[in-house]
């Protein structure tokens, strides 16, 4: 029932629009340690 099947397709189908997905409740903390591990990656 999903068209297409990918994420853009599942927010369409939820009737989920850009402005109504919200933000990360850690301000994407997350994402700064990846980040860090990458660049250390790099560096080695």
């Amino acid at each position: 029932m999903i068209q297409p099947m990918n994420l853009e397709g599942a927010l369409k189908y939820m009737n989920i629009g850009p402005g109504e997905c919200g933000d990360d409740a850690h301000n994407y903390a997350w994402a700064e340690v990846y980040r860090a591990l990458r660049e250390a990656r790099k560096a080695s």
